[in-house]
């Protein structure tokens, strides 16, 4: 049986982030060992489903350009599961030295780019990404690494290209804060490859964009061996579709950006930033 979806990019954030939490190393990490979940919307949606915490969201991308979140949050952006009992993961914990991972481990994280080989990277606007080198350095330790980004991420470009490229400091005038890329290793998992995990034993990406709302989004076309697969496979994604325009995923205190307002916490270590000392917002 065929079945034609089109996903909006909220709704392939919900898919892919139920489809990671099937995943067998994922569900082995969460019951025997240590499960990393690193702060972004897709792997808040993971977060709230396996322990019921949203993530503080820190860096985001909105219409006006690259931001952080306005003011002090006290949810975690970060989470430690060690046996499904959570923990927040901050700065101080990795430097001191405590943790511990072992094959077995688990870390999914999300991505800004995937370039068209498939390799992903995540901006940084704080300096050397704050806390990102940690998690980039966890399969030195075994830890498998799981990359959460949608269609919406990839781009026919060289991952090494774009990495020369962009830079903190190379932007002289940047619609908020000025980025780097840091390569993020692992296997990564868009819509094509979550249906492929949730029973689709064929996927097909027949088309990309839309309007009212689709935009950035994705038509797929998925084979399933059995007609009741494929006909569970579409109530469930109609289901999905259901919860596209609620709030996004992440605390909700921390959505609020700090090209809302004054600068937020890390404010000072922004570069470039058109909008500094000027209206939150973009010219008439």
């Amino acid at each position: 049986m065929k079945v034609q979806i089109s996903l909006t990019v909220e709704a392939g954030k919900r898919l892919i982030a139920k489809a990671i939490s099937t995943l067998p190393a994922v569900r082995r990490a969460l019951a025997e060992g240590r499960l990393l979940l690193k702060g972004g919307t897709t792997v808040s949606l993971i977060s709230e489903a396996v322990c019921g915490v949203p993530l503080k969201i820190c860096g985001r991308i909105d219409r006006r350009g690259a931001g952080s979140c306005a003011g002090n949050c006290a949810a975690p952006h970060s989470l430690l599961l060690h046996r499904g009992v959570p923990a927040p993961l901050d700065a101080e914990l990795w430097s001191s030295g405590k943790l511990r991972f072992s094959p077995g481990d688990a870390c999914v994280i999300g991505a800004n780019l995937v370039d068209r080989h498939g390799r992903a990277a995540m901006l940084a606007g704080s300096p050397f990404g704050g806390a990102l080198h940690f998690f980039t350095s966890l399969p030195a330790e075994g830890v498998e690494m799981i990359v959460a980004a949608g269609l919406e991420k990839y781009a026919p470009c060289s991952l090494d290209d774009a990495v020369a490229a962009a830079s903190r400091l190379a932007p002289d005038l940047s619609m908020g804060m000025a980025a780097g890329l840091i390569p993020i290793p692992g296997r990564v998992i868009n819509e094509a490859e979550a249906c492929k995990i949730l029973g689709a034993a064929e996927v097909q990406i027949v088309a990309r964009g839309g309007i009212q709302g689709a935009e950035g989004g994705c038509t797929l076309l998925a084979s399933f061996d059995e007609r009741p697969q494929g006909e569970a496979f579409f109530n469930e994604i109609l289901a999905l579709s259901g919860t596209v325009f609620q709030k996004s995923a992440g605390d909700a205190k921390s959505l609020k950006s700090c090209l809302d307002t004054a600068c937020g916490p890390t404010g000072a270590e922004h570069r470039g930033c058109w909008y500094r000392s000027r209206r939150r917002e973009l010219p008439v």
